[in-house]
């Protein structure tokens, strides 16, 4: 297999570090309050990335099986019963997922 594999401990350890990074960065930005102020503006370009690792991590911890670009190392194959699409949503801070028939395949054009 090419590329990154994934297993569950690496994926736990990793949601940790990105929810510690987020507390460790607190609730309000810091800087001026300027306009333009680039440390102001970093702090919400880091939160929002924090945000987006955050849930790529957790619908990855979620998803066990490989499919795609995302091999997990310890669910090596492909499971029927996750051919869906994971949605996440955003409630106040907590990001939650469900999951979704994904749209059947299209037949190979002849």
């Amino acid at each position: 297999m090419s590329g990154r594999l994934r297993a569950r401990d690496g994926l736990v350890r990793a949601l940790g570090a990105i929810d510690d990074m987020t507390r460790d960065i607190g609730d309000r930005p810091f800087g001026g309050t300027g306009p333009f102020d680039m440390e102001r503006l970093d702090w919400f370009d880091l939160r929002n990335m924090l945000l987006v690792a955050h849930t790529v991590t957790k619908a990855a911890l979620a998803r066990a099986e490989s499919r795609g670009a995302h091999q997990r190392e310890d669910f090596p194959g492909l499971l029927p019963e996750w051919h869906v699409n994971q949605v996440a949503r955003l409630s106040g801070r907590a990001v939650t997922l469900t999951s979704v028939p994904a749209a059947p395949m299209a037949a190979a054009a002849q």
